[in-house]
């Protein structure tokens, strides 16, 4: 993941990590329902050195890092209610980011 130049050197770290659950159950006759649940978390690293040249000769080095961790939670709840002659479908959904 990293590589450079002779200014330029740095690279990036990336790990997911993912949990999901479905659940589903016919709890009546004409009722289906079904629930889920799903997390995700995201953590990031971003480094670079970057060599300024001089009027002296000598070079600065400027480090720079970047870190985050941002995350994504979901959630759902689903009904499907079946008579001989009409289904309906019902959801709701609920979905949290924070970058």
């Amino acid at each position: 993941p990293y590589g450079g130049t002779d200014l330029f050197y740095g690279g990036e770290e990336y790990s997911v990590t993912s949990m999901r659950a479905d659940f589903q159950s016919q709890v009546t006759d004409h009722h289906n329902l079904q629930a889920g649940v799903s997390y995700t978390l995201n953590d990031i690293v971003y480094r670079e050195a970057r060599g300024i040249d001089g009027n002296s000769g000598a070079a600065a080095v400027v480090n720079q890092v970047y870190r985050a961790k941002p995350i994504e939670v979901s959630t759902y709840l689903q009904d499907r209610i079946e008579y001989d002659f009409l289904t309906i479908r019902l959801g709701l959904r609920y979905d949290y980011g924070l970058a």
